[in-house]
């Protein structure tokens, strides 16, 4: 097996597929000032998604018409460290720029937005409640969320979709309501955003709600991808957002505070270079390495020093990498773990993982040999046209996006 290259030349990274340029939304209208309410007409103007995540901002100009959606135009650039951070922007007025870039490059002619994001700020808890009116439901939900969350309900933007109504052991109807809080000064910095680009905000949307709707529309096709209980994993540069689906509708959301991060920091570390050249270094050898055979060789040798020239930094890297490999797969099948606890008929057939790290070589085959559940890299999506064609291998990188582009 071929040790981590340290000594790639910059033109490799040609090899490496990174390409830099090319149901319900959480309802924040009570916290927007008159000039920037959300857009509520029954015809949307032409609008952009815009996934913004720590590492990344990702653009996207697609149409969802008749069960099919069509994608125009995407491109996506790198942002510096800290820039955005944990769903927070940080720089604003380098953001604005950037997705200004790109959207003016590529001629993205758009009046409105819909932004995507995630954050660990953001509360998300499963309740149950007493089945009452719709025109009840959310003030409840909102004293629910007071009394038995630890925040102030008046500085979130509160919002809910069910699961299941059911018939409890005192034979009253309740509800099973998954709730999601997000503090309104997260909600402000991204209206301002949208001020800086002169955009109309159409919705302010969550990954997980992007996901949930793209698997809807999935299920209209007839997908894999809706038939079952399945996982999707959003693999993030700073966060893995792990989604579980029983036939298509989301059961359990949960931010697993890892991602590809942790990979840069060990070769900053262990290598002596900076965050760039960290990050190049990883996408080039992971590209070529295959994580399932490494683990082969870290297995047979008792998962321990395996790499044991402990001077040899392409060897000690690729020790850090196995940990790191090791801790993610540990943090998935924990998840798992408390799905199935839950109730004994529970199951998980399939996992799909999409986003920056599921571009690892072999990572999919990984996790399927670790938890021995069917896994697969998301790069086919049955009701999407356009320039992806349905099976290109930018569609990892832009499933938040597509998500989003639907509006129910």
């Amino acid at each position: 097996m071929g040790l981590f290259d340290l000594k790639s030349k910059k033109n490799k990274e040609e090899d490496i597929k990174d390409k830099n340029v090319n149901k319900k939304s959480v309802n924040i209208n009570s916290i927007l000032s008159k000039k920037s309410k959300i857009h509520k007409t029954k015809t949307l103007p032409p609008f952009v998604t815009i996934d913004i995540g720590s590492h990344k901002v990702k653009t996207m100009v697609a149409n969802y018409k008749n069960g099919k959606l069509t994608v125009s135009q995407a491109a996506s650039i790198d942002l510096p460290d800290k820039a955005v951070d944990d769903g927070k922007i940080i720089e604003g007025e380098y953001v604005a720029n950037c997705i200004k870039n790109m959207i003016s490059t590529n001629k993205m002619k758009v009046a409105g937005a819909v932004i995507t994001m995630n954050s660990t700020e953001i509360i998300q808890r499963e309740i149950v409640v007493p089945k009452v009116q719709a025109n009840e439901l959310q003030g409840l939900v909102t004293y629910e969320v007071g009394k038995y969350l630890p925040i102030d309900p008046a500085s979130y933007a509160i919002q809910h979709s069910t699961i299941e109504e059911f018939e409890n052991e005192s034979g009253i109807m309740a509800i099973r309501i998954n709730v999601c809080a997000m503090p309104k000064t997260v909600a402000k910095q991204h209206l301002n955003l949208l001020s800086k680009l002169s955009l109309k905000l159409i919705a302010l949307d969550m990954h997980s709600n992007a996901i949930a709707k793209l698997i809807s529309a999935e299920a209209r096709q007839d997908s894999p991808l809706a038939i079952g209980s399945n996982i999707v994993i959003d693999m993030g540069h700073s966060h893995f957002n792990v989604m579980l689906f029983n036939e298509s509708k989301l059961q359990l959301n949960r931010l697993i505070e890892t991602g590809g991060s942790k990979l840069d920091e060990s070769i900053v570390r262990i290598a002596d270079v900076d965050a760039i050249e960290a990050c190049r270094l990883k996408k080039y050898n992971l590209s070529k390495l295959s994580s399932l055979d490494m683990y082969k060789v870290y297995a047979s040798a008792g998962n321990e020093n395996v790499y044991n020239n402990h001077f040899d930094k392409e060897e000690l890297i690729l020790q850090e990498t196995m940990l790191t490999f090791n801790s993610w797969i540990s943090d998935i099948d924990g998840v798992i773990k408390y799905y199935l606890s839950r109730n004994n008929e529970n199951k998980v057939d399939a996992i799909y993982i999409y986003s920056g790290s599921s571009y690892i070589k072999d990572i999919d085959k990984l996790i399927e040999n670790r938890l021995n559940i069917k896994t697969r890299r998301l790069n086919q999506i049955n009701c999407l046209e356009g320039v992806f064609n349905g099976s290109n291998e930018e569609i990892p990188m832009y499933m938040n996006n597509i998500g989003a582009t639907i509006r129910l």
